[in-house]
């Protein structure tokens, strides 16, 4: 079965589909993707490495042609190696059904925005070539504002990946009044965590235990802590963690019991064998969701007016056991559906 988030045709506007939380040898979980939706405006956070993001976004029922607008992070093609193969999917389904070729736009800092298109072009990539001036690349530089429609703006952030001087980037996704901030891949940043103040959603990378603090910062990136305290610091209601290793190197529990000792007024969910999870946080009348999944079934979070409960549908009898209900408490509490 396919995971779903269960809701009326009245239900606006806004959610977070976790398509892909693993890292980049991980095999137990798709390579780094998020999708934010609005209406009909979709943002995609990274794209994973290969054709996984276009079974992921077919599985979660989004058609990949509607998908407008990418944020690159960095070159590193667990984050951006899906692309051409969005691009030449959209392409080709565009021949068969007889139907326009959509407009995309692709949003990264100057310097990762150079490289991507660098590799594309070593490997000969098509993707930029047959959408011709249906595609756009948008580098603003970090801190300035890009809207993507009335009710949607990106904010790219530098952050402290490698290579050095390569300008890796988060970013800040501000929609319908919710505040969601992505770190992409980075150590411990100062920029990300003034970024992430008062967000409503920090999805913060992990690539282990602080007991490997020393070499995880070598090659650019976060403890498990590190994303604890930058959660803490900016004082971000709910913590996400994606971009993790394999459970042969670190249990993902201990990550998220690393991350909670660290960050003890933040929501950090924990379910199942995998540790799919979810919160739900109530501000305003929004309903804002949060949770960490690995590939199946699918993490997907609804920030919407809606009350009703947010159910992921299980694939199996054995995932049933394991699924998310994510549901909301009374005002001002945050509550787990366990």
């Amino acid at each position: 079965m396919r995971g779903r988030v269960l809701c009326s045709t009245a239900m606006p506007r806004a959610r977070i589909v976790f398509l892909g939380t693993g890292g980049a040898l991980n095999p137990e979980r798709y390579q780094a993707a998020l999708l934010v939706e609005r209406g009909t405006t979709r943002c995609l956070l990274d794209t994973g490495g290969g054709l996984g993001v276009v079974r992921r976004l077919l599985a979660a029922e989004v058609d990949p042609s509607s998908v407008g607008h990418v944020f690159l992070s960095h070159r590193h093609l667990d984050h951006v190696g899906g692309l051409e193969p969005l691009l030449m999917y959209v392409f080709y389904q565009s021949v068969r059904t007889g139907q326009p070729l959509p407009s995309v736009r692709l949003y990264a800092l100057p310097g990762s925005a150079t490289a991507v298109r660098a590799s594309q072009a070593a490997a000969d990539a098509s993707g930029e070539r047959v959408f011709g001036e249906r595609l756009a690349w948008v580098t603003p530089t970090g801190g300035v504002a890009v809207e993507l429609d009335a009710g949607a703006r990106l904010t790219l952030v530098p952050v402290d990946h490698l290579p050095p001087g390569g300008e890796a980037g988060g970013c800040v996704l501000d929609v319908d009044g919710a505040r969601v901030v992505y770190s992409g891949d980075t150590r411990p940043c100062e920029a990300l965590t003034d970024a992430a103040r008062g967000a409503d959603l920090l999805v913060h990378e992990v690539g282990g235990l602080e007991s490997r603090a020393e070499l995880l910062h070598r090659v650019g990136h976060s403890t498990a802590a590190d994303a604890g305290r930058a959660a803490a610091r900016a004082g971000a209601r709910a913590l996400a963690l994606f971009h993790a290793p394999a459970a042969q190197w670190v249990a993902p529990a201990d990550l998220l019991a690393e991350a909670r000792r660290q960050a003890p007024g933040v929501r950090v969910p924990q379910r199942g064998r995998d540790d799919a999870g979810g919160v739900t946080i109530r501000k305003s009348e929004l309903v804002r969701a949060a949770g960490l999944e690995p590939a199946r079934p699918f993490g997907q979070c609804v920030l919407s007016a809606s009350r009703l409960p947010v159910t992921p549908r299980p694939r199996s009898p054995r995932d049933a056991e394991e699924s998310t209900r994510v549901s909301t408490g009374g005002a001002g509490r945050i509550r787990t559906a366990e």
